[in-house]
C-alpha cells in the first residue's frame, strides 16, 4: 500500500492542474459511498485563511463544492471548493479504512507523504491559487471531521496545516467546511446558486472576480525611495525602488490592493512614518498592460543624511518642538556615506535637528536645503559637516 500511495503522490506533485483533476475524475475507492445528489443544497460555510489572513470566507456563496473518491486502490474522499470570487481552490484528501471510521467525529493528522505508513484515517491538503497558478502542498497539520452522514453524503470539518510550494516557501493555512456534499463522482459539483460574493469584514477579501476570460495586466511602479510591500488577490510582492511588479486578472476586473513602505534600520525597525495605500482600487485594462505609479504625497518628505563630520550622529529630531515632532535614536556613522532615513510630515515650518553629545546640526524651514516643494516624492539631503 505504501508504494501505491507514493506513486499516487508523485503523480499529484508532477501533473499539471488540468491533468491532475482529469486523473481523479471517476476514480472509485474499494468501499463505495452511495448517495444521490440533492435538488437543493444545505447552507454551506467555507472559510480559509493563509498566515491569519482570510482568502475564502463565504456562506452559501459563489463557490463550487465537490466530493469524490481519491484513487483506484485506496479508500478516500475529497473535500473541495473553488471560490469563483477569489479563484482559490482548497482540496483536502481523506484516506480511511472503512466508511464507519468517518461516521463519528474523527480527528486525523494531515500528513506529509514521508509520514504515511498505512491506510488509517489520514488527510492530505492542497491549496491552489488559480489566478497565479501558485500551489501549496501539505506539510503537516490536523483535521477534525465534525460531521459525516453516509445516507445524505454531507460532511463538515475543521483543519489547519502548513503548506510548502515548489520554491520552498511556506504558509500556514486554517479553515473549515460545513455541509459539503460528497458525491460518488469528483466532478459532480454542487453549485451554490443563491450567493453572496466572498466577503471578509464587509469587503472582498480576494477580488479576482472571474474564473474565465482574457486576462490583462496591471503593473505597479515604485517611484518612492524605499521598497514597497504590495498585496492584491491574495498574492504578495515586493517592489524595489524604480522597479515594477505585475498582477493579472480578467479584463475589466476591479480589484483592491494594499501596500506599505517605510524607511528601516538594518535590524528592520521602521524609521520615520509608514506610508500606506489602504484598500486602494485598480481596474484591469481591456487589453494589454496598464501602469500604476505608487508615490508618496507632498504632505510628507523623505530625509537622506551624509555625515561628513568627525563625530557620530546618535539622535534625529524632525519637526522639533512642533506638535507632530518625532525623536529617534539613530546611529549614523561619520563615513561620508549617504544614508536613507524615512518619511516625515511636511509643513511650511518643518525643521530637522541632528544631535551628538557634543554638537547639534540644525536646518529650519527658512534654509534653502529644507525648502520643500510639497510635490509627490519630495526629499532633502542633509550634510552634517
Amino acid at each position: 500500500m505504501f508504494s501505491t500511495f507514493m506513486r499516487i503522490n508523485n503523480i499529484f506533485i508532477r501533473l499539471s492542474v488540468l491533468t491532475f483533476l482529469t486523473w481523479f475524475a471517476g476514480c472509485s475507492g474499494k468501499e463505495k459511498l452511495t448517495v444521490n445528489p440533492k435538488n437543493g443544497l444545505l447552507k454551506s460555510d467555507i472559510q480559509l485563511t493563509r498566515n491569519g489572513q482570510k482568502i475564502i470566507n463565504v456562506s452559501t456563496a459563489d463557490c463550487e463544492l465537490a466530493g469524490g473518491y481519491v484513487a483506484q486502490d485506496v479508500n478516500g474522499i475529497i473535500l473541495k471548493t473553488t471560490d469563483v470570487e477569489s479563484m482559490v481552490t482548497i482540496q483536502l484528501y481523506i484516506y480511511y479504512n472503512t466508511l464507519s471510521d468517518l461516521v463519528t467525529n474523527k480527528v486525523m493528522p494531515i500528513i506529509d507523504v514521508s509520514d504515511y505508513n498505512d491506510l488509517k484515517p489520514v488527510c492530505l491538503g492542497h491549496v491552489m491559487f488559480l489566478n497565479s497558478q501558485q500551489q501549496y502542498y501539505t506539510s503537516r497539520g490536523s483535521l477534525t471531521l465534525t460531521a459525516f452522514d453516509k445516507s445524505t453524503g454531507y460532511a463538515s470539518c475543521q483543519f489547519s496545516f502548513t503548506g510548502t510550494d515548489l520554491t520552498g516557501s511556506k504558509a500556514t493555512f486554517s479553515g473549515s467546511f460545513s455541509n459539503v456534499p460528497i458525491y460518488p463522482d469528483e466532478d459532480a459539483f454542487g453549485n451554490c446558486a443563491q450567493s453572496v460574493p466572498g466577503l471578509g469584514n464587509g469587503t472582498l477579501t480576494n477580488p479576482i472576480t472571474t474564473p474565465t476570460g482574457e486576462k490583462t495586466t496591471v503593473s505597479f511602479e515604485n517611484t518612492t525611495f524605499t521598497p514597497i510591500e504590495i498585496s492584491l488577490g491574495g498574492v504578495n510582492q515586493t517592489i524595489q525602488p524604480a522597479q515594477k511588479v505585475t498582477f493579472q486578472a480578467k479584463a475589466g476586473t476591479q480589484a483592491t490592493f494594499n501596500a506599505t513602505t517605510s524607511g528601516k534600520t538594518s535590524s528592520g525597525d521602521i524609521v520615520g512614518l509608514k506610508m500606506e495605500w489602504s484598500n486602494s482600487s485598480v481596474t484591469f485594462p481591456t487589453s494589454g498592460t496598464s501602469n500604476v505609479p505608487l508615490a508618496v504625497s507632498g504632505n510628507y518628505f523623505f530625509i537622506m543624511v551624509r555625515n561628513n563630520s568627525v563625530r557620530k550622529i546618535n539622535r534625529v529630531l524632525v519637526n522639533y518642538q512642533l506638535q507632530s515632532g518625532t525623536t529617534e535614536n539613530l546611529l549614523i556613522t561619520n563615513d561620508k556615506q549617504l544614508y536613507k532615513l524615512g518619511y516625515y510630515k511636511a509643513f511650511s515650518n518643518s525643521n530637522v535637528r541632528l544631535e551628538n553629545t557634543d554638537v547639534n546640526w540644525n536646518w529650519s524651514y527658512s534654509s534653502s536645503v529644507l525648502a520643500l516643494s510639497f510635490k509627490n516624492n519630495q526629499s532633502v539631503t542633509l550634510n552634517a559637516n
